[in-house]
């Protein structure tokens, strides 16, 4: 856990100094109730400051998973990436 908080802090310092950011727009959302799993495809911009400078059409896959009547994501990954524009 202390580990990954330090890599996180320090990613946040990073994006903070350079005035990096990023903005998901989901567009759909397939569930898999028997699966437990959700792919949602959006678009992932990209700013530096104010301006973006790109965007990218990306699905994302939760998993999930139920533990004493409570629904908990248990994982999270890229399915893809397509689109790769220039803003």
């Amino acid at each position: 856990h202390g580990a990954l908080q330090d890599q996180l802090l320090k990613q946040a310092e990073i994006l903070k100094k350079h005035q990096l950011s990023l903005r998901f727009v989901p567009i759909s959302t397939e569930v898999d109730n028997n699966a437990l799993v959700a792919d949602i495809t959006g678009d992932l911009h990209f700013y530096v400051g104010k301006a973006e400078v790109n965007n990218l059409r990306v699905t994302y896959r939760v998993h999930y998973r139920l533990q004493n009547g409570s629904l908990l994501i248990s994982g999270f990954n890229v399915l893809s990436k397509a689109g790769e524009k220039d803003a």
